[in-house]
C-alpha cells in the first residue's frame, strides 16, 4: 500500500490527463494486487491537491482532528475547496447547487480509521476489518475465500471531508499505509 504522502505527491505533480491514464501505466508495472488504488486517486484528486496546498501547520491541525475553516484558507486553497466540494456534490447526484453565499461557512477535515487488510481469492478481492472491532470466531477464509499467502496488513482509511452547511459532510476515502503521525488516534 502506498502511503498518503505518495498519493498527495502524485495528485499534485500529475495533470488530470496523466491521472486518467494511471491505470494503463500501472498495467505495465509488476505491482502486487491493490498496491495503488487508482480509482480512489482519481476520485480524490481535488482533495489530495487541496491537502498538498496546506501549510505544515494546517496539515498538523487536520492530523489532530481539527477542520480547516474556509475563511482561514488562502485564496488558492479556497478555490481548490470549492472545486472539490462542487465535484463531490455532483458525484453524489445532488440536484441542489452549492450555495455560494454559505460555502465559506464550511471547512476541510481529515478522518481516519485503523483497519486490517486481507487480500483474498488469489488477489481477486480485499477484505477490510476495523482494528478495534475484530469478530471473535469469524473465519475470513470460510466466509469470503482463501486468503493469499501474504499475511493481513495494518492499513488506514483516510477520508477527506468537505464540510458544508448543515448535515453530513461530503467525503472521499482512500486506503493507505498506516499514518505514523496519527498512530495515537483511532
Amino acid at each position: 500500500m502506498l502511503p498518503l504522502a505518495e498519493y498527495v505527491e502524485m495528485a499534485a505533480a500529475l495533470t488530470d490527463a496523466q491521472l486518467d491514464s494511471l491505470d494503463q501505466v500501472l498495467d505495465q508495472v509488476d505491482l502486487p494486487f491493490g498496491a495503488v488504488d487508482t480509482l480512489s486517486a482519481l476520485a480524490l484528486r481535488r482533495a489530495l491537491r487541496l491537502y498538498a496546498s496546506l501549510s505544515p501547520g494546517q496539515r498538523q491541525a487536520l492530523v489532530q482532528g481539527s477542520a480547516i475553516p474556509v475563511p482561514e484558507m488562502t485564496p488558492p486553497q479556497r478555490a481548490l475547496f470549492l472545486t472539490g466540494l462542487k465535484e463531490e456534490v455532483g458525484r453524489w447526484g445532488q440536484p441542489v447547487p452549492v450555495d455560494s453565499s454559505r460555502w465559506t461557512e464550511g471547512g476541510f477535515a481529515l478522518a481516519r480509521e485503523r483497519l486490517v487488510r486481507t487480500v483474498l481469492n488469489d488477489g481477486g478481492s480485499v477484505y477490510l476489518e476495523r482494528v478495534d472491532a475484530p469478530r471473535p470466531g469469524f473465519n475470513i477464509a470460510e466466509e469470503f475465500g482463501k486468503p493469499v499467502a501474504a499475511p493481513p496488513a495494518r492499513v488506514d482509511q483516510v477520508r477527506f471531508q468537505f464540510r458544508y452547511g448543515p448535515g453530513e459532510p461530503r467525503e472521499v476515502g482512500l486506503v493507505v499505509a498506516p499514518l505514523p503521525a496519527l498512530s495515537g488516534r483511532g
